[in-house]
């Protein structure tokens, strides 16, 4: 649309100069400075593009998934409602997504409950840390992601079979109010900063409630509110496993605002 403008306006100064070339040259010059200052204070806005996110979504074992949804959000803050949202995956586990260019953070989650919104639960399959996609050269991106449930995480980082067990409880603030979107972290290590925690549990809900699933053996637990979490994150509560535990709560000194 910009270029069609400025063409029409080259050919209203041509004919504007062949009519007063020989009769008024001074006007013609001023009404093409006019022209050309009007256009550099007005520029034709640039036009959006959009771009078509595709792609499937598997489980750990390669098949498709169906009844996921992809989640687009324009900066790293994922614990909020998402900038887009894809349709159900279909049987074959495919899905697409139209969106503005720019940089999105992406994952895809399975939920047990349908809806689109919420922390996850227990149950709940989810492709881990957002994927960084750069959408802004592309006509057309194509991505693929794996999703797994709690257990499904433990048993692929670990990679082989072993028995695991469940443990619960909740996340409380000093005031002993239950502190929602939050983590549990474990590890067999105390500090095991800079990497990031062995194992972790699925946010808690809006009554601080978490659930994790760890094998048997002593570990060092902790909590957080970010992803990944601070090297400064303690991992000090000590526990022995060896059978599925209720009631293993946390008192959170720094929750979130």
């Amino acid at each position: 649309m910009g270029g069609l403008i400025l063409i029409l306006s080259y050919w209203h100064l041509f004919l504007l100069w062949m009519n007063n070339q020989m009769k008024q040259p001074l006007l013609s010059v001023i009404i093409c400075l006019l022209y050309f200052t009007f256009f550099a204070a007005f520029p034709c806005p640039a036009e959006t593009k959009d771009v078509e996110l595709r792609g499937r979504v598997i489980d750990i074992m390669t098949q498709p998934v169906a009844g996921a949804e992809v989640y687009l959000y324009d900066s790293s803050q994922i614990k909020r409602p998402a900038d887009f949202i894809s349709q159900k995956t279909k049987t074959d586990g495919s899905y697409k997504l139209t969106v503005p260019a720019g940089v999105y953070w992406a994952v895809a989650i399975l939920r047990q409950t349908g809806s689109s919104f919420g922390p996850l639960q227990v149950g709940d399959k989810h492709s881990g840390e957002p994927l960084i996609l750069d959408l802004k050269n592309n006509k057309i991106k194509e991505m693929d992601f794996t999703v797994m449930d709690l257990r499904d995480a433990v048993r692929h980082s670990r990679k082989r079979s072993e028995e695991l067990f469940e443990i619960r409880g909740r996340i409380l603030d000093v005031h002993e109010k239950p502190v929602a979107m939050a983590y549990v972290l474990a590890d067999s290590r105390s500090n095991p900063a800079p990497e990031i925690p062995q194992y972790l549990s699925a946010w808690t809900d809006i009554e601080g409630k978490y659930s994790m699933y760890l094998p048997a053996g002593e570990f060092y637990l902790g909590t957080s509110t970010v992803m990944p979490p601070s090297p400064k994150e303690e991992l000090s509560h000590f526990i022995e496993i060896a059978g599925d535990m209720q009631g293993v709560d946390f008192i959170l000194q720094n929750p979130p605002e």
